[in-house]
C-alpha cells in the first residue's frame, strides 16, 4: 500500500508492499500516484516469479546513475554509457549523437536475447575496430549482470552465447627521440624555457613516459609527497596496487621543471584536457598513428635493456608477464649487434 506525504512543495510517496520498501519524492501527486502503481505491479510480477517491466534504457541509466561512481575509471564507463544512450555529442558537432546500441536501447530488457546482441557486435564491427566492441561487450554484460544478480530485472544470460571478437595483434608502435621532438614542438614544450601551459605539461607527461613507463593517468595523479628521492611512489594504479618507480636523474630533471605550478600536484592538467591536447598535437605533428599510451610501451623497452624482466614487471607494474611482453617490443636488429 501506498502512502503520500505533503513536504516542501512537493509530494513523498512510501510504498511497504511484499517486504519491499521504497520511497520517492514528485512535484504532483499525480505523477507520484502512477509511480507507486507502476512499482507496486512490478513488486507483486517479481513476487510471483515474473520480471519488471524494464527496458535497457532503464539498465544503463540505474548502472551508469548508481554503479559506475563508486568505481575506479567510472568517468569513462559513464562516457561509454552516455555512447549506448546516444547522449554523448559527437566530434561532428550535431546536438545529438544515434546511440550506439541502436535501436537494441528501447527493447525490454528481458527480450534481447543472444541473436539481437550478436546482430548488434557484427554491426558495431563494421563502424569501429574490435578492441573496441570487446570493451564494449564487457561493460553491457556487467550491466546485464548486475540487472540478473542484484536487480533480478533477468532471468537469463544473454551475453553467455555471444562470441567476443578475436584478439586486434598486440599493438608494437613505438615512439622514437625524433618522434617525440616532433611532439613537443607541436605542443609547444621547449626544455629551455619554464613550463607555461596545459599543453607544456602534457609534452612533459610523454617524456617522462617514455622515461619511466608510467600510464598517463599516474603521472597526471602525482603529488610532491608521492616523489621520494629517486622514486615516485604511485598510492593508486590501473590493478589496484600501490606501486614504486625508480626515477632517474633525466625523469627528475624533468619533474623539476613542474615545481611552482601547484604546492601540491605536480601536474594540473586533466586527463580529459590531456587527451584532447594531445590528439590535435599528433595531428599538427604530422603522426597521426601515435597514442600517447605509447610512451608506456616506449619506455618498457628502454628500460629492458638495463634490468631484468622481475625488476621490469615491478616497475611497470605487470603482475602477468605475457601482458608485459605485449609492451616490451625488442629491435632484434639491436639484439643481433650484442650476440655478435
Amino acid at each position: 500500500m501506498a502512502t503520500f506525504e505533503r513536504r516542501a512543495g512537493a509530494w513523498r510517496v512510501t510504498i511497504r508492499l511484499r517486504g519491499v520498501r521504497e520511497s520517492a519524492t514528485f512535484s504532483t501527486k499525480a505523477a507520484a500516484t502512477v509511480w507507486a502503481e507502476k512499482r507496486e505491479r512490478e513488486i507483486l510480477r517479481v513476487a510471483e516469479g515474473g520480471l519488471p517491466d524494464k527496458s535497457v534504457r532503464d539498465a544503463l541509466v540505474r548502472y551508469r546513475d548508481e554503479v559506475s561512481p563508486g568505481k575506479r575509471g567510472g568517468v569513462w564507463e559513464v562516457r561509454r554509457i552516455n555512447a549506448f544512450l546516444g547522449e554523448a555529442r559527437p566530434a561532428s558537432g550535431r546536438d545529438v549523437a544515434p546511440p550506439v546500441l541502436g535501436p537494441m536501447v528501447d527493447m525490454p530488457l528481458a527480450a534481447v536475447d543472444s541473436a539481437a546482441l550478436s546482430a548488434w557486435r557484427d554491426g558495431r564491427l563494421r563502424q569501429v575496430q574490435a578492441g573496441t566492441v570487446t570493451r564494449e561487450i564487457n561493460l553491457l554484460s556487467a550491466i546485464f549482470e548486475t540487472a540478473r544478480k542484484e536487480w533480478r530485472w533477468l532471468h537469463d544470460r544473454p551475453f553467455a552465447d555471444v562470441r567476443r571478437p578475436p584478439e586486434p595483434a598486440a599493438r608494437k608502435r613505438r615512439i622514437s627521440d625524433a618522434e617525440a621532438l616532433r611532439l613537443c614542438l607541436a605542443l609547444g614544450f621547449d626544455e629551455a624555457r619554464p613550463v607555461a601551459s596545459k599543453s607544456n605539461q602534457v609534452a612533459l607527461a610523454l617524456l617522462l613516459g617514455i622515461e619511466t613507463a608510467m600510464r598517463r593517468g599516474e603521472m597526471l595523479a602525482l603529488r610532491w609527497s608521492d616523489i621520494r628521492g629517486a622514486v615516485a611512489h604511485l598510492p593508486q594504479t590501473k590493478n589496484g596496487q600501490a606501486r614504486d618507480v625508480p626515477l632517474t636523474i633525466r625523469a627528475l630533471e624533468l619533474l623539476e621543471k613542474l615545481r611552482g605550478l601547484n604546492d601540491e600536484r605536480c601536474f594540473t592538467v586533466a586527463p580529459a584536457s590531456a587527451d584532447t591536447l594531445f590528439r590535435a598535437a599528433k595531428l599538427r605533428a604530422g603522426l597521426p598513428d601515435v597514442n600517447f599510451h605509447d610512451s608506456r610501451r616506449e619506455g618498457t623497452s628502454r628500460l629492458a635493456a638495463k634490468v631484468d624482466v622481475l625488476t621490469l614487471a615491478r616497475i611497470t607494474g605487470h603482475r602477468d608477464i605475457n601482458e608485459l611482453l605485449t609492451y616490451y617490443q625488442t629491435d632484434m636488429a639491436e639484439v643481433a649487434k650484442k650476440i655478435g
